[in-house]
């Protein structure tokens, strides 16, 4: 049996009859592949958080990989069972305890294209949003409604959509321009071309990070 026929749908009941696109493959592949490979989860951390995924133990595992992560621990299935609770890692998933299902995807992880497949899933979380927006036309109006005003929120709820694809796109930018600025300090350090670097104001720090006036 794949792991994919083993996933069941804990809050399928809660879920609208129309849940809009998703891709569970995608969503097994990413959480494997970060439970095999912790370091890669720098690069899709600024794109996709657990609220994108759209089964819900998949975004409860990334939260508790990423608690792991940044207490400075190697997300191990042990580590994993600490973070998300013993009775939720010994839930009973169609006959299949989720610390067994976690053991499949890791076996079955690639560990290719995480980025790629981060956008992708942040993308589809957004269609859902925006179908989400859709459905509700008709449904929560109430008699004599205002259309205009009906209209701007629809308008209001599509643009925090956007934003928040804008906002995880920008902080994206920005760690990858960071860290292209400090390989090159380190390149350009290695070689003596180094600039001086600026003063924090506390010694210690300075002390710490190389700082020196005279330079």
């Amino acid at each position: 049996m794949t792991a994919n026929a083993l996933v069941v749908r804990l809050h399928e009941a809660e879920r609208p009859s129309r849940a809009g696109p998703d891709n569970i493959d995608a969503e097994q592949e990413l959480i494997g592949s970060l439970l095999a490979r912790s370091d890669a989860l720098g690069s899709v951390l600024p794109i996709i958080g657990p609220e994108h995924f759209a089964e819900a133990i998949h975004g409860d595992i990334y939260s508790a990989i990423r608690a792991a992560v940044e207490a400075g621990q190697t997300p191990s299935l042990a580590i994993i069972r600490q973070h998300i609770g013993e009775r939720t890692f010994n839930a009973d998933l169609g006959g299949v305890t989720l610390g067994a299902y976690l053991a499949r995807l890791l076996a079955s992880a690639q560990g290719v294209g995480l980025v790629a497949t981060a956008r992708m899933l942040r993308d589809l979380w957004a269609l859902r949003q925006i179908g989400a927006v859709a459905d509700d036309i008709g449904r929560d109006t109430p008699e004599g409604f205002e259309p205009t005003r009906y209209l701007s929120e629809k308008f209001a709820a599509l643009d925090e959509v956007r934003a928040a694809l804008s906002d995880r796109e920008r902080t994206s930018a920005s760690f990858g321009q960071a860290g292209r600025e400090v390989v090159e300090w380190i390149e350009a350090h290695l070689k003596g071309t180094a600039s001086a670097l600026p003063s924090t104001g506390l010694r210690r720090l300075d002390d710490e990070i190389g700082f020196n006036p005279r330079r």
